[in-house]
């Protein structure tokens, strides 16, 4: 089975699909060790077939914080409950695999960074980090971005994300009004969002370790 990761064209708000023919190598018995995060989906949930959820480190981290984990904490700090944060952990790692700030588009389209953005909301991203002195493609710049449109132009999805309470609920409310793609594969991204929140969605797994085996 493979796996279409959509982004929205810069033209008409659509998705276009990206074929990614890896999912099916991911390794069967052992999953790979995450420094600060473990990931613990049922065995049938269907965010088993996304790849990258062994979440390693990538440009942006903290010397001793993995990109989840820092997403994690960034966003509990801000107030937000454990489901409302792994609704948009769903939707991040559905955008950028591993949360990678250093994203780039499948296929040269605009998409950038963990959250993709593209047209004018990539132009604010880079504006923004330039005013602040920091590195377009650093993950802690992206998240205080992210928040700042939360609270300036996307206002209206952080108050509709607060009055979630399900994992499902989060993660449908943040693509909708945060996101915002034309085909938005919202399976993928509510079975991410419960594998991060823990066991069948039901206890928040962020304690270290290796990660559970599928199966």
């Amino acid at each position: 089975m493979s796996y279409e990761h959509y982004h929205r064209g810069s033209d008409n708000g659509l998705a276009q699909p990206e074929q990614n023919h890896g999912i099916n190598s991911i390794v069967e018995n052992t999953w790979s060790r995450a420094d600060a995060f473990h990931f613990s989906p049922g065995k049938d949930s269907s965010a088993a077939h996304l790849p990258g959820l062994e979440l390693s480190g990538h440009k942006g981290d903290s010397a001793s914080l993995s990109n989840g984990e820092q997403i994690r904490q960034f966003f509990e700090s801000k107030g937000l409950s454990k489901e409302q944060v792994a609704g948009i952990m769903g939707n991040f790692h559905v955008e950028a695999p591993r949360f990678d700030p250093s994203q780039r588009q499948l296929g040269g389209g605009p998409g950038f960074g963990i959250a993709q953005w593209e047209g004018s909301r990539k132009r604010d991203l880079f504006k923004y980090a330039a005013e602040h002195g920091m590195p377009a493609d650093d993950l802690n710049t992206q998240l205080n971005f992210a928040w700042h449109e939360l609270q300036t132009t996307h206002k209206g999805a952080l108050k509709a994300l607060m009055q979630t309470h399900t994992v499902e609920q989060a993660t449908n409310v943040f693509e909708h009004k945060f996101e915002v793609a034309g085909k938005p594969n919202m399976p993928a991204r509510v079975a991410a969002a419960q594998g991060f929140y823990g066991q069948g969605g039901t206890s928040f797994a962020w304690a270290g370790g290796t990660s559970d085996r599928l199966g």
